[in-house]
């Protein structure tokens, strides 16, 4: 994957949560945070824990939401690709996320 697609998933997943949550904060503010919970991957508002997506129904089945398009889609699918999805995503977000203290 290259870092334009890895940085515009990170922002598609920004954009997510978002509309989701209505967040008023600038998309560079938000830092994001994955968790897994039950088979599920989650997309977490690092400021604000308790608002959560489920980005992925079932890492076992790679079944996404399918909210996700584009970049994001993809991100999603290269992080089930490896043995710790949401340690993959986290790492890569602290690399390639964009985002300001």
């Amino acid at each position: 994957m290259q870092q334009t697609h890895i940085i515009s998933g990170f922002s598609e997943l920004k954009d997510l949560l978002i509309e989701q949550f209505k967040v008023k904060r600038p998309r560079e503010m938000i830092r994001l945070h994955f968790t897994i919970s039950r088979d599920r991957l989650l997309i977490h508002d690092y400021s604000c824990h308790q608002n959560a997506i489920t980005i992925v129904h079932s890492i076992r089945q790679k079944h996404l939401n399918t909210k996700l398009k584009g970049n994001a889609k993809i991100l999603c699918l290269e992080a089930l690709a490896q043995p710790y999805p949401a340690l993959f995503l986290n790492e890569y977000f602290k690399l390639y996320g964009f985002f300001k203290l």
